[in-house]
């Protein structure tokens, strides 16, 4: 956290599931995820979307996280496409 800016965004398939950002459960990561959002007053731009399809048994899930510090919350807005070409995120 000291080595990014005093702006900044953090994006990506953080592969962790929590219920508070739309999960259908919380696992240990999910958690940790959690507890550090908290921890560093982060703000999470998810909207209880999932974002990600697994074709194998056809569940989704929202593991890819959009991370803000107050900087930039009221700056971003979160949409969730629904075409997945080719890519299951």
């Amino acid at each position: 956290m000291q080595q990014l800016p005093k702006s900044f965004v953090l994006l990506g398939d953080f592969n962790s599931r929590n219920i508070s950002w739309g999960c259908s459960h919380t696992d240990k990561r999910g958690k940790m995820v959690d507890e550090f959002l908290d921890e560093k007053y982060l703000f999470l731009l998810n909207k209880y979307k999932p974002t990600r399809h697994n074709i194998s048994n056809g569940t989704f899930s929202a593991i890819d996280l959009f991370i803000t510090n107050s900087n930039f919350a009221t700056l971003f807005e979160w949409h969730v496409l629904t075409v997945y070409n080719s890519n299951d995120h």
